[in-house]
């Protein structure tokens, strides 16, 4: 029996234009998982502390936060793909400069590998939301922002596994492979970016921070709520990502299931944003997303209490879960808000990386300083309780509307 067949032709425009978009993404967050799996790994061991660890970590974020206040200023005229091609090339040269910098305590190569690392990001985070803002429709802005966390959930399930396996044989093969597969990606950023041949003007002398921390405040005082929201998720993703993959290899020494710690906390995006893109909720986003959060802490706060490996992994599953519905909505929410800023929306992106960039810089720093006080177990414990005291503040803060000051944005220019 001849079975049917998924036409390309079926797909939407719209789709397609996020599908095409997506693509070079995906292979960039796939090396990004890798050398996130092994720069907290290598930067303690180099150090032999995890508080420097964290230190390190966080320098990357403190540069993003710079960035944040110059690029809405600098690059209201770039297109969202050259951005994306940018990201490209950072993520390649972040993980040269860990290739060169090895196991050996060298500060310097170490802060301009993070340094990089935080512009790559920037990048990368102010073409995403140039791009759906600007070229996929309100209507599509929960369901497409579920279909690219759904496709950064692969990489980063299967990555960090990849990584565990390279790194048992030697740290150059890992960084060796990532790169590689960044290089896929800046092939395909390059084929799809049609504006290449168009010059790029940054008047960088035009640029004055006080004028855009003027825009910010006028912008927080309506979306404060969300921003804080933003905030809880990237403290819980960072402490994963730095303290929880020290934990990982703690747990390995005892069971082969501490390998599996990272992948569990991102495998749930592979299925949840696929939920999420079929859901498409158009309205009561903010609540439902700040819902999501309170019931992920509730789970992650069991992770302190909790001795059984197993049922440990069982309980971040079951909170990374709940946040992975709760942060596609709230980056929907953003993208509404970025499309309602018409030629200012650059000024919103950058509010919301630099909330990004503030939970990754005290992330690290906080998650290294409990684990060096009461253990990673315990660590994520009190992350889980936290989580649930910022979810019922944003519940009860946030309006039904977010309410934009439009007659002051339109004297933005």
């Amino acid at each position: 029996m001849l079975r049917p067949r998924v036409s390309l032709s079926k797909i939407s425009p719209d789709w397609m234009r996020v599908i095409i978009y997506t693509t070079p993404i995906f292979f960039y967050s796939f090396s990004d998982s890798i050398l996130s799996y092994y720069a907290p790994i290598a930067i303690q061991a180099a150090f032999g502390s995890a508080m420097i660890m964290g230190l390190v970590m966080s320098f990357s974020s403190v540069v993003g936060l710079v960035t944040d206040f110059i690029f809405p200023q600098i690059l209201k005229e770039i297109s969202a793909k050259r951005l994306l091609l940018w990201s490209g090339f950072l993520s390649l040269a972040f993980a040269v400069l860990l290739l060169g910098a090895g196991d050996k305590p060298l500060y310097p190569v170490f802060l301009l590998a993070m340094a990089i690392w935080g512009v790559y990001y920037e990048f990368l985070g102010f073409s995403k939301q140039k791009f759906m803002g600007t070229k996929v429709p309100r209507s599509l802005h929960s369901g497409a922002n579920a279909f690219m966390f759904t496709m950064r959930g692969v990489s980063y399930t299967f990555g960090p596994l990849l990584a565990a396996f390279m790194f048992g044989i030697s740290s150059q093969l890992l960084i060796g492979v990532s790169i590689a597969i960044a290089v896929v990606g800046v092939f395909l950023s390059i084929f799809t970016n049609h504006s290449r041949g168009v010059p790029v003007e940054v008047e960088v002398q035009h640029v004055h921070l006080g004028a855009e921390l003027s825009h910010w405040k006028v912008l927080m005082v309506s979306v404060w709520p969300m921003v804080l929201l933003f905030i809880g998720l990237g403290l819980v993703d960072a402490a994963f990502w730095t303290t929880g993959t020290v934990l990982s290899q703690k747990f390995a020494e005892t069971t082969v299931l501490g390998d599996f710690l990272i992948p569990i906390y991102v495998l749930p995006a592979l299925i949840i944003g696929l939920v999420v893109a079929k859901w498409n909720p158009v309205e009561g986003k903010k609540k439902l997303a700040t819902l999501f959060f309170l019931l992920s802490g509730i789970f992650l706060g069991l992770v302190g209490v909790i001795e059984s490996i197993p049922l440990i992994l069982v309980m971040v599953f079951i909170s990374s879960v709940l946040s992975s519905i709760s942060y596609p909505l709230v980056d929907a929410v953003f993208s509404d808000l970025t499309e309602r800023m018409g030629k200012e929306r650059f000024h919103l992106i950058g509010l919301t990386n630099s909330a990004t960039s503030i939970a990754y810089i005290i992330g690290p720093l906080m998650a290294g300083f409990m684990a060096s006080r009461m253990g990673e177990e315990k660590t994520f414990g009190a992350l889980g309780v936290i989580t649930v005291v910022l979810s019922i503040i944003i519940y009860f803060a946030t309006p039904r509307k977010i309410k934009l000051s439009q007659e002051n944005i339109k004297k933005w220019d």
